[in-house]
């Protein structure tokens, strides 16, 4: 089975060297790694762009003209992948050697159309930082919703495809670390695509447009 791994290069050529010298150890290494770079200031956003050229592990790469969000970002790495699976990986994410195959091995029939390493709402879906899609279940509902990110992509996103009949399973036998850096640095300012947000100020107003389309997943849901 074919998987492509979609990261995103933000702040820190570090992290995503780190990403790439661990997919590719890994015991099931990726037909594909794509690099979106979102840029954090014009220097790194460079030196990141450099290394996705130098590097010839990366088989695709996209630079944008401006930091436009991690839902956005990863909905072009997901349309971009030609891969059966697509795994979803935050650069401060670490990853063990077996994680990978074990997550894709949770494959087991096209109902299942995402697989996590942490477990979110039972049944519903995982928690994010590390999350694996069927790219049928991508085809079938689209990608995130841009108004979710950040903070909501994966949930709102494990809901909408659960009201579409899709599954979520958590993989077996995964070991993982996640820095957490938007929790480690709460004053930070983020900007993307017209919004900012600061993560000590809670949830950004606009995002009660997500939980209204939440709440009609959820009652497909429940009267399923």
């Amino acid at each position: 089975m074919s998987y492509s791994i979609v990261t995103i290069g933000y702040k820190s050529l570090q992290n995503i060297k780190h990403c790439v010298n661990e997919a590719y150890q890994s015991t099931l290494p990726p037909d594909e790694f794509i690099l979106l770079i979102n840029p954090y200031d014009e220097q790194t956003a460079k030196d990141i762009l450099r290394y996705a050229i130098s590097d010839t592990r990366i088989s695709k790469y996209a630079f944008m003209s401006q930091n436009v969000g991690v839902a956005t970002a990863w909905n072009l790495g997901m349309a971009m992948s030609t891969s059966d699976y697509i795994v979803i990986l935050n650069d401060d994410c670490r990853v063990g050697p077996q994680t990978y195959e074990n997550m894709i091995k949770e494959f087991s029939s096209d109902e299942v159309g995402i697989v996590g390493v942490k477990q979110g709402n039972p049944n519903i879906t995982a928690e994010g930082f590390l999350l694996a899609y069927s790219k049928k279940l991508f085809l079938d509902i689209g990608g995130y919703h841009e108004k979710s990110s950040p903070l909501a992509d994966e949930v709102e996103y494990g809901v909408r495809a659960r009201a579409h009949g899709y599954i979520t399973k958590i993989a077996k036998n995964c070991s993982w670390y996640h820095i957490h850096d938007i929790s480690n640095h709460p004053k930070t300012r983020i900007n993307y695509l017209g919004n900012v947000w600061i993560p000590e100020d809670g949830v950004p107003k606009y995002k009660k447009d997500i939980q209204t389309k939440m709440d009609f997943y959820w009652g497909l849901i429940e009267k399923s």
